[in-house]
Parts: structure tokens; sequence; C-alpha cells
């Protein structure tokens, strides 16, 4: 994408170009139930884990070829002690072990989801600044829900590789109509058994981008801005080089004295800037 297009009410649009600024926003901010808000998903039944569980517990330590356990990892390392002993006691062992050992790590799951939601919402989403822009110009939906039903504005915003402007940082949002799921069962098992590590910072990164399927059509960008630790207010204004703004559409039913404002601002700081008067929805509008 070589530019992106940014709906703003008329007062934001005042805004930035009187400060040649953009604003981050936190996403605890956001209206949508699956927009960087949910706690951690699985997308598989609890229920079924138990015995899955017991099934590869079982398989690692009656198995021929020696577990690739960490030792350090606590199961891990009674999966390496069990796989030592003679066959039948390797038997015993897993018969009376397994059905507790799962259990117990079932329920460690929960505890973690619920230490997850609470991590989630006090220290990560609080530092979290997005900013959104989408790459169709005039979309009905945006005009009416960010530009105002048309009194407020569309700016035109370039990339500008040259001199790596934030924008060269958008990620296009992924459109779901399940929640993401930061692990699969089976790697849930695997660091379980202390076989491989679960990391969540590729996830972190990911989960930003993500909005349920009912938004699809306002084919959003964003920019994702993580601050070393919560603070208020929940936005961060960022300032922008002026040359990345390429034009500003006014909405057709746009305040004439704050049109007059636009007009002098960009006369005076933006001189390559154009400004399309009475931009509608379908984006028919004469340039000034």
């Amino acid at each position: 994408m070589d530019r992106f297009y940014k709906y703003t009410t008329a007062e934001a649009a005042l805004k930035i170009l009187e400060s040649c600024s953009v604003r981050y926003s936190c996403p605890t901010k956001f209206d949508d139930e699956m927009d960087v808000q949910a706690a951690l998903h699985l997308d598989f039944d609890p229920t079924s884990f138990s015995e899955n569980f017991a099934e590869r517990f079982e398989s690692l330590v009656l198995g021929k070829e020696r577990p690739q356990t960490d030792p350090n990892h606590a199961l891990g390392d009674t999966v390496l002690a069990l796989w030592g002993l003679p066959l039948i006691q390797k038997k015993i062992r897993v018969r009376l072990a397994a059905p507790k050992l799962s259990t117990v790590c079932y329920s460690a799951i929960q505890n973690l989801k619920n230490q997850y939601l609470k991590m989630w919402k006090e220290l990560f989403l609080p530092r979290v600044r997005i900013f959104c822009v989408s790459e169709e110009p005039h979309n009905p939906t945006l005009w009416s829900l960010y530009g105002d039903g048309r009194k407020g504005a569309m700016f035109v915003l370039k990339v500008l590789p040259k001199i790596d402007n934030h924008l060269c940082a958008a990620k296009p949002v992924a459109y779901r109509n399940e929640p993401f799921s930061f692990y699969s069962e089976e790697e849930w098992l695997d660091d379980t058994l202390g076989l491989a590590r679960i990391s969540a910072e590729i996830s972190y990164y990911e989960y930003p981008f993500l909005k349920t399927q009912k938004w699809a059509d306002q084919k959003e960008w964003r920019v994702f801005d993580l601050l070393v630790e919560p603070q208020s207010p929940l936005f961060l204004d960022r300032r922008i080089d002026k040359s990345e703004i390429e034009a500003i559409h006014l909405g057709s039913r746009m305040d004439p004295a704050i049109k007059r404002r636009i007009y002098e601002l960009v006369d005076s700081a933006y001189p390559h800037a154009k400004v399309v008067k009475g931009a509608s929805e379908r984006g028919i509008g004469k340039e000034f």
C-alpha cells in the first residue's frame, strides 16, 4: 500500500492539521468485543485434555526412544525418571500417575487463564496504542461511523519509505468469526510435558490485528505501538511529517466555519496537500 485513508470528525481534522499529529488510542476504548479485548481462548475441548494428556504421558514413558523432555522442567524430569525404570515398574507408575497428573495439569491451565486475563487487562492492554486507517477511500460505513455522517473529513495519508514514517509499519487487520487462539492443544501438551515451551510474544503482536467478521468491509490497517509501562491518558499524539498528508476530503455536511478554518490551515502549513470540498460517501466533490 502506498497510501491509506483516515476518517475523522471535523474537530479531529482541525486538531490533526493544527498540531501536525495523529492520535494513537488504547484498545480498551474500542467497541468490538473481539478487538484486543478477549481472554485466553482455547480452541479445544477442555474435557478432552485430561485424556489426551494421559495418552501422551504414557507414550513418552513407555516409548523405546529416550523422551526429548527438558530435565529442568518439573514434569519433563518426571517423564525422564520414569522412562529409565524397568518396563513393569513403568507401567505400574504410569497407571497410577497419569490420571492424577492430567487432572492437576488441567486445573493449572484454568488457573493460568485467570492469571493471564488479569495480566492482559492490567499490564498489557494499558500499554498498547493503535492508529487505525483504511485501505478504502469513501467507504460508506467509515463515513458514517468515523466521518460523523459526512460532517467530518477523510485524510489521504501517504506511506513514505524514504523517511520511514509510521505508516510503513501498518499491517492489515484479519477478520474472523471465532476468537484468536493463542495456543493449540498440541502446544499446551508439549509445554505441560516439558517438550517445548510456548511463548506469548508472537501472539501478543498478532492479537491487535484481529476483529470480528462484521467489520470486514472497513478493510482496516493498523500501526501498533507498545509503551514501556502503563500510563495515562489512554492515547498518544504522535507527530507526523507534513508531506504525509496528500489530501483532505471534506464531508458534504461539514460546518462552513470549520471548512474555512481547514482551508486556512492547509494554505498556510500544507501547501502540497489538496482539499476536496463536499466529499460524499461516493467521493464526489470539488478540488480546492
